[in-house]
């Protein structure tokens, strides 16, 4: 079997045409797909940052009312114990 100039011609358009085909199918929609997961990560990264914000607030606050019913406590003993 001879190769000739037009069936080279003619093996390219095809190697060329099932390589388009391939992107338009699978690469183009992968790409988009990993493009808003990476967007929907970037999301999660920021609302993470956001909540362990909140949970060192609530961790302070926590600790001052801790205090505050232990300071509560003594003088309620103190209280009593006067009485």
């Amino acid at each position: 079997m001879n190769i000739t100039l037009e069936n080279a011609m003619v093996y390219i358009g095809i190697i060329t045409f099932a390589m388009t085909l391939a992107k338009m199918l699978v690469i183009t929609p992968l790409k988009d797909a990993i493009s808003r997961l990476e967007i929907a990560i970037e999301k999660l990264g920021a609302q993470l940052a956001r909540i362990d914000e909140r949970v060192d607030k609530q961790s302070e606050r926590i600790a001052v009312v801790e205090r505050d019913v232990k300071s509560a406590h003594r003088r309620i003993d103190d209280i009593v114990e006067t009485h």
